[in-house]
């Protein structure tokens, strides 16, 4: 499907003056990369190759949609999670419905949110970024506009006549047209914006121990359920989110967020440094027993040195 796509895209750069993609199905975007399929094929003697082109294919495809040279508009109706997220959010204009539901929940299979993710997550307001991408929290809706992860709102029933508008013929002001169909409630409050300050403080800490720990001291009902979440992830995987994302703030070009996806997929998946991709696809998409073992178990036990090691280019 990557290469198709690239493909496609690469054609259309050249002859085609507007450039809208939806999912072919009304309640999903895209869900990301079939994780359970690579699981299975990563047994296969084959398989860290097999893994390697399903990577570089994403790669080369994400660069291309995060540098694209005609207006691209993704209209993100129904599910975008994970490689579904990256690949809607990494153009100019981005369409929300009622029905969006968005996330990065790769912490919680024992990886770290990638497909473009840590170029965006870190550009939203305070450290909501940090929140969405340690936690792995739904938005929906609305809510995604007010994030700052859509640029646009338009309900659902409106989406063909959208689409319509944006590729009529002479059309050459994709702006004026998403405006006009915008309908955005300007009163309308982000759920999260209640705990913004919150996140902002909590989430500043420097390691997930600090973050936890002031969410403890927090102490508030909001606090404890969030607490509850991180205890539920990967350890590994905390750290090498909170790491990727405080790399990122000096980061400048796509490329170089997209290298460091690269390297940490390479390690954690390919070479298998870290076990828990394969545990926690294990326990939530294979078994179905929701009961990972992380190894290692306790924050404590995941070292720094074993984390730079993870975003060293492999050899």
């Amino acid at each position: 499907m990557m290469s198709k796509s690239l493909s496609t895209l690469t054609q259309w750069e050249l002859i085609k003056q507007v450039i809208v993609v939806k999912g072919a199905e009304e309640n999903v975007f895209s869900a990301g990369g079939d994780i359970k399929e690579r699981f299975f094929f990563m047994k296969k003697p084959d398989g860290r190759e097999l893994d390697r082109m399903y990577f570089s294919g994403c790669i080369r495809l994400l660069e291309k949609i995060g540098t694209y040279k005609k207006p691209y508009v993704s209209l993100i109706s129904g599910i975008a999670m994970g490689g579904g997220a990256g690949v809607s959010v990494l153009v100019k204009y981005r369409v929300a419905t009622e029905t969006t539901l968005f996330s990065t929940p790769e912490t919680s299979i024992g990886l770290f949110p990638n497909s473009g993710c840590t170029y965006f997550l870190p550009r939203l307001e305070g450290k909501l970024g940090w929140y969405l991408g340690l936690t792995g929290h739904h938005l929906k809706g609305l809510d995604v506009k007010l994030a700052g992860i859509a640029t646009h709102f338009v309900p659902a029933s409106k989406l063909q006549a959208l689409t319509d508008a944006l590729l009529s013929p002479g059309n050459q002001n994709v702006e004026e047209i998403l405006k006009s169909f915008d309908e955005h409630d300007p009163a309308a409050e982000f759920s999260l914006a209640k705990y913004s300050k919150q996140i902002d403080e909590c989430f500043s800490g420097d390691t997930v121990e600090e973050i936890i720990y002031r969410l403890k001291v927090d102490g508030s009902e909001w606090a404890q359920s969030v607490i509850h979440t991180l205890q539920k992830i990967s350890p590994t995987s905390l750290k090498v989110t909170l790491e990727a994302l405080k790399r990122s703030i000096n980061m400048i070009s796509l490329t170089e967020y997209l290298e460091m996806e690269s390297n940490l997929t390479e390690n954690m998946i390919m070479l298998q440094k870290s076990p828990d991709f394969q545990e926690g696809v294990r326990a939530l998409l294979v078994d179905k027993n929701h009961k990972p073992i992380w190894n290692p178990r306790n924050l404590e036990d995941v070292t720094d040195q074993y984390i730079d090691s993870l975003f060293t280019k492999a050899v």
